[in-house]
């Protein structure tokens, strides 16, 4: 398979799919805090896979939160002043503290990623400043089956059942 045919199989055409699905909410998409990408770089559809993304973030970003996804991989980076941190959510809520910066990964309903292949989400409560990470299983054989009825490559229906 050419590089170009195997970037439109395994994300060209499921971007298309997504943007027709989301076509009525975009308008209030963009007044959110979120990127799929990077605050960083979100043109380039670069990644917050680590501490240094997370810093280049930080630098360019102008509110104290920012939720990202993109990597599938459920994370916390908080910055106060000029100390970072990496956090890994797991059941317990996340206090977000007045003075701090943040940013959270929300994970992955469709395709996790972090070898857990349950959905996972994140809840954020505004007035609480709380983030809540939950995971939910769902019936994965039935989702390989629609990825597969959509045109979309085997791999990336088969990798849903390992969440990777």
């Amino acid at each position: 398979m050419h590089l170009s045919d195997e970037w439109e199989a395994l994300v060209g055409w499921p971007l298309k799919i997504a943007r027709r699905q989301l076509a009525k909410d975009r308008t209030w998409l963009r007044t959110l805090p979120l990127v799929h990408t990077s605050p960083w770089r979100p043109e380039t559809f670069s990644y917050v896979h680590n501490d240094e993304d997370a810093k280049a973030s930080f630098e360019t970003m102008d509110d104290t939160l920012a939720f990202v996804g993109h990597t599938h991989v459920p994370a916390i980076w908080k910055m106060h002043r000029q100390n970072l941190r990496q956090a890994v959510p797991g059941e317990a809520p996340v206090q977000l503290h007045q003075g701090s910066r943040y940013i959270v990964n929300v994970g992955s309903v469709g395709q996790p990623r972090d070898d857990n292949p349950r959905a996972c989400y994140a809840v954020y409560d505004s007035e609480r400043c709380v983030v809540w990470f939950r995971r939910v299983a769902y019936d994965i054989p039935k989702a390989q089956e629609r990825f597969l009825n959509a045109g979309l490559v085997s791999r990336s229906a088969s990798r849903l059942a390992a969440g990777e």
